[in-house]
């Protein structure tokens, strides 16, 4: 089953979706940190709380690149926000 994380924006592409398990949870409050893997890299998504999500669920990710953040893993620097 997959469970649908953001709501898809009608300016956002097809490519910038991406399926994914969920393989970590954190509850922060009003916000869930969700972690997965995609291609071999770790990532992780801030979503809502109210997240139907869980650890193990198939999920479906839409990405918006104006709010996408990339540092690096060893210098822990930031590379894009």
């Amino acid at each position: 089953m997959i469970s649908t994380i953001h709501r898809f924006r009608s300016r956002l592409m097809e490519d910038t979706v991406i399926e994914a398990d969920v393989t970590g949870y954190e509850l922060l409050g009003s916000e869930v940190l969700l972690y997965y893997t995609v291609a071999g890299v770790n990532m992780t998504a801030r979503v809502d709380a109210r997240t139907t999500a869980k650890i193990g669920d198939h999920i479906r990710l839409a990405l918006d690149p104006e709010k996408i953040h990339v540092f690096d893993k060893e210098s822990e620097l930031t590379i894009t926000n």
